[in-house]
């Protein structure tokens, strides 16, 4: 929300505080002041186009045009062709300094331009409140701005600007009246409430006796409510022969001011409506408006609207909209439609008021992913009571900035019926709470000053009655204690030392694990990331059918074509790679704990990720990946080793996700522990992944259980460790992979770890043909004195097994 400082001062005058301190003061009060947008210091004067006449100089058109301050008249050389007599233009004298360079005469052949003609770029005027025609040239302002005044103090432009962030459960204050209720009550300053919602106050000299009233709009059927749960009050009001055009000076000082851009009289009207009372509004076409029949109604399957920024919408029946006969003319609370927009044709205008049900709006906004102004106010909630008086208001405005006739009486259905909660406060509550001491005298006060009413009991008794601007946010007595501490200041409160004691409940099992894994992965180069829950549709078809059972549907998602929980985190690291990948980052180690969801279970995960596309110099010549399939696998087994981890390793089974000739499942007494392998190459197509990615995944529960045990201790055995080698000849289709499982299911306790040290493949003159050579190392210690004969044979049983298993042949 944005606070024009020049705007609020023009209100308060001389009671306006400093602008050095409102800052801070916001702050206090539960209001982050994102950014403060300084004046912007540079001498530019308005002006009034007398006349202009073209010349040409170096084979180039430009304009000769003479202005005039009231009292003095200049004569400056424009290339700007849209010139007309009575155009009022922002001019710089000689002398001046735009844009940090000084204004100058400066010749065109027989001709002198002094000074020259501003476009919004050189005033440094921000894009969101100019319409596309003021971003293509000169600044032509209303016809009855004043001349011969400083631009910039005529537009609330002389002031800082500031960029608060709102709180979310405060509504109210996404409008300049909820912000000016805080700064009042801030620095108790009197502003009666009825001042506040003055109309002169967006309109200096609005006058009752220029409005024109007629008879009710005859063609006009009125409105039907068919969904009172998601709109239960509508209200709306006709004005007739209406005059469609560019505001005057008031309106568009004052949306410089909320930096809105300029559309017409009309729109202009209700948007700075919008900004000022916090309560959207909207304007119809009434002639477009088939039937002169006006219904609010949920959508039915199939429809769709062509929205004002000419975006199809595609609705269903969970959306609320409006309809005339034949079809939606706009999504409730979001946004109108195309066909019923206000065009310089218009000659009758409905506008609407209403309140609509804060959930129905929030969620056709995330589905449709349609954030606007209205929708941003509507899904927080706006005030019930505020609704017919706004509507009210924005005819007169329209009436009079548009010279139209009010068609009878307004129209209204539904109920606007509010009944306050009611709140029976203590202000020893306060003192409970914060430690400080408050007085009646001193809450009342702040509560007159909020709106907020309330009846004084006996005692330190306050019966509050929420109003009903404030009704999702006030809900029990610890929120006024919130409030009055706001006004109160945080800063008043003194630390004490707690009178009570904490007890400190044991330490969290799968807390502690997180803390133990964590810097183990960071000190292997591993960055930590959290991902949605949620899984694209059309990703997660690459690997899975979307009708499996398996697979989690959402009933009501969140976004169209995410209807699934991601079943596999690796989904989601994919899509963090390729974002990484695209801007330059090809060497990633990723990790994240989440959680897999399944209709069988939803178990948490320990998830990595890893690419390169570096590479190093083998001692044979030849470049290697720095990473690839055996050094993740290495991981994940050092991992399992510091844990004492009793696993063994089998042929990976999950060929919808990894490449099953470098994959490999964990397994503990015989449930899956853990999968490591390199990820398919069609899921790295999808995703735009020219280098090999390597993924792993653990259950978590594992890593706790053996984390959290009591440690366990073995004697170091008093016998030597024996290691021996054997090389074999094999096919080169056998995975080595199923001949260390052989070897240590042949091996048995006796056998602490088995190891390739060596391996070939290619053509040899000792190499049979088809075959790769592969060496083993074997690492033994036996826990009783076993003779070498012993040893040689159970190394001979081994290979034994390989060539019968394998079709391994000894290498000599």
């Amino acid at each position: 929300m944005i606070i024009s400082y020049a705007f609020l001062k023009s209100i308060l005058k001389d009671s306006c505080p400093p602008a050095d301190d409102l800052a801070h003061k916001l702050t206090h009060i539960g209001f982050e002041v994102d950014s403060i947008d300084q004046p912007i210091q540079q001498e530019a004067m308005v002006v009034q186009v007398e006349d202009l006449s073209s010349i040409i100089f170096e084979d180039k058109t430009l304009y000769l045009v003479n202005v005039s301050d009231g009292t003095q008249k200049y004569q400056v050389l424009t290339s700007w062709s849209e010139l007309s007599p009575g155009n009022r233009v922002v001019y710089a004298k000689p002398g001046s300094s735009i844009d940090g360079s000084i204004i100058e005469k400066k010749a065109f052949g027989d001709y002198v331009s002094n000074g020259m003609l501003l476009s919004w770029s050189e005033l440094k005027l921000h894009s969101e409140c100019l319409s596309s025609q003021e971003k293509n040239g000169l600044l032509v302002l209303p016809d009855d701005t004043p001349i011969g005044e400083n631009f910039y103090k005529l537009f609330f432009l002389d002031e800082p600007f500031y960029n608060l962030k709102v709180p979310y459960n405060r509504p109210d204050c996404l409008s300049f009246l909820g912000l000016f209720r805080e700064i009042l009550t801030a620095y108790r300053i009197s502003f009666p409430s009825s001042a506040r919602k003055d109309i002169h106050i967006l309109l200096p000299t609005f006058n009752e006796r220029k409005l024109h009233r007629t008879v009710a709009h005859t063609a006009f059927k009125g409105i039907s409510l068919e969904d009172q749960e998601k709109c239960p009050y509508y209200t709306g009001s006709i004005i007739e022969n209406v005059h469609i055009g560019p505001s005057i000076f008031e309106i568009r000082q004052r949306l410089f001011a909320f930096q809105l851009k300029p559309i017409s009289n009309a729109v202009d009207a209700v948007n700075l409506l919008m900004m000022y009372f916090g309560h959207p509004l909207h304007t119809f076409d009434l002639d477009c408006v088939t039937g002169k029949h006006l219904i609010v109604r949920s959508a039915k399957n199939g429809e769709s609207i062509e929205a004002l920024d000419e975006r199809t919408i595609a609705l269903d029946e969970e959306d609320l909209v409006i309809a005339d006969e034949i079809r939606p003319i706009a999504i409730a609370g979001v946004i109108g439609g195309k066909d019923t927009e206000i065009t310089d044709q218009t000659k009758n205008i409905f506008i609407e008021s209403a309140y609509f049900n804060p959930i129905a709006i929030s969620h056709t906004t995330e589905k449709h992913r349609y954030h606007t102004d209205a929708s941003s106010r509507f899904s927080r909630g706006t005030d019930l009571l505020q609704v017919k008086d706004i509507m009210i208001c924005a005819s007169q405005l329209i009436s009079v900035l548009c010279n139209g006739t009010i068609a009878g009486e307004s129209y209204s259905t539904g109920s606007n019926e509010y009944h306050p909660l009611e709140i029976q406060y203590s202000l020893s509550d306060f003192t409970r709470i914060t430690g400080l001491e408050i007085t009646k005298y001193s809450a009342t006060q702040i509560l007159q000053f909020l709106e907020i009413p309330f009846d004084i009991k006996l005692h330190d008794q306050i019966l509050i009655k929420i109003p009903s601007f404030r009704m999702n946010d006030l809900k029990e007595s610890v929120d006024i204690s919130e409030d009055l501490l706001r006004f109160i200041g945080y800063d008043k409160i003194v630390p004490k030392k707690p009178c009570f004691h904490v007890h400190y409940a044991p330490e969290n099992p799968r807390i502690k694990t997180e803390q133990w894994v964590r810097p183990i992965l960071m000190g292997l180069g591993f960055y930590e990331l959290v991902s949605d829950s949620f899984v694209a549709d059309e990703v997660l078809a690459l690997a899975y059918k979307l009708d499996s059972e398996t697979l989690i549907k959402v009933a009501n998602p969140l976004r169209s074509g995410w209807q699934f929980l991601s079943p596999d985190k690796l989904f989601n690291m994919m899509q963090v790679i390729k974002n990484n990948y695209s801007r330059k980052i090809t060497d990633l180690r990723l990790f994240e704990i989440g959680k897999h969801y399944t209709s069988d279970a939803e178990d948490l995960y320990l998830n990595l990720a890893i690419t390169s596309s570096n590479e190093k110099t083998h001692w044979l010549g030849t470049n290697e990946k720095i990473v690839d399939f055996f050094y993740l696998k290495g991981l994940i087994e050092g991992l399992f080793q510091r844990l004492k981890l009793p696993y063994e390793q089998k042929k990976n089974l999950q060929s919808h996700l990894f490449d099953t000739d470098q994959s490999v499942d964990f397994f503990l007494d015989n449930y899956l522990l853990a999968s490591v392998g390199m990820v398919q190459k069609k899921i790295s197509d999808y995703f735009d992944i020219p280098q090999d990615v390597y993924y792993a995944k653990c259950k978590f529960s594992y890593l706790i259980k053996y984390h959290t045990r009591e440690p366990q201790y073995e004697p170091i055995s008093y016998l030597q460790e024996i290691t021996r080698d054997i090389c074999v000849f094999v096919p080169v289709e056998i995975k080595t992979g199923d001949m260390i499982h052989r070897i240590h299911h042949v091996a048995g306790k006796a056998l602490k770890k088995a190891s390739i040290f060596d391996l070939y493949e290619g053509a040899s003159s000792s190499t049979p043909e088809n075959h790769k050579s592969v060496a083993f190392r074997l690492h033994f210690i036996f826990h009783s004195n076993v003779s070498k004969e012993k040893i040689q044979e159970l190394v001979n049983t081994i290979i034994d097994e390989l060539m019968i298993a394998f079709r391994a042949t000894l290498r000599k």
